[in-house]
């Protein structure tokens, strides 16, 4: 999303196993995101916390007090989501690895 008016993403990049990428490890550190970043994952998980399915659209609010609203609507959805507080994500995790493996495979 390269506009003039496009803020700038900061990420951080880490040198990891190929196995924990592609099985979605997290290996911790710190990252760094914009204002535009943060309203955009929080919208994408109220709407799917609140059971609206996803959308992708540009985020306009990005001031401090937005971030706010966000996080407050973002913790009400939270609290009234019928998932579970805690999942085992190594069943997922062994599934993406699988996927990508069999991927990887098709193209050589």
């Amino acid at each position: 999303m390269n506009r003039p008016d496009s803020d700038i993403d900061i990420f951080t990049a880490f040198i990891v196993p190929s196995r924990d990428i592609l099985s979605g490890r997290n290996h911790g550190g710190v990252s760094h995101c914009s204002g535009n970043t943060i309203n955009r994952v929080l919208l994408f998980g109220i709407n799917l916390l609140n059971g609206n399915g996803y959308e992708f659209k540009p985020v306009t609010n990005q001031t401090p007090d937005d971030v706010k609203a966000l996080l407050e609507e973002f913790d009400k959805s939270t609290a009234t989501s019928k998932l579970p507080e805690k999942t085992n994500p190594e069943p997922f995790r062994e599934y993406l690895l699988d996927l990508r493996m069999r991927e990887l495979n098709e193209t050589l």
